[in-house]
């Protein structure tokens, strides 16, 4: 059973690895917080602390995701059309959140899991 449960958790983080948009990774995510919850109150510690790492995983994969696309400046917001409507537009980080649903603070939170060095971010898993 161990053997399975690892074989699970070594293809999620694989599956997170292979993920290229935000929205992808954030299903991932919010798949994994399911899980999380449901083993918690299963009163199972071990696929808890299973279904967090790969949580944890998948934000951080977003957070790098989101970096990568940056807050790039869009075109100015305060333009208005010739009938009076003002003219919107959002940039392609700007997209990338609210296609995922994704809220500000969340997506802060996540480039800073991404910003941990590798080893950093790496060892404070081993300790669990």
């Amino acid at each position: 059973m161990a053997e399975d449960s690892l074989a699970v958790y070594d293809k999620m983080v694989l599956a997170i690895d292979q993920c290229y948009q935000v929205d992808e990774v954030k299903d991932l995510r919010d798949k994994a917080l399911a899980l999380e919850e449901y083993a918690r109150q299963a009163c199972n510690i071990e696929a808890e602390t299973k279904a967090a790492k790969i949580r944890i995983r998948a934000e951080r994969k977003a957070g790098q995701l989101l970096a990568e696309i940056g807050r790039e400046k869009g075109s100015r917001n305060d333009l208005e059309t010739s009938v009076g409507h003002q003219l919107r537009s959002e940039t392609p980080f700007q997209q990338a959140k609210r296609g995922a649903h994704i809220s500000d603070y969340q997506a802060t939170r996540w480039q800073q899991l991404a910003a941990l060095p590798t080893t950093d971010f790496e060892g404070r898993w081993r300790r669990l």
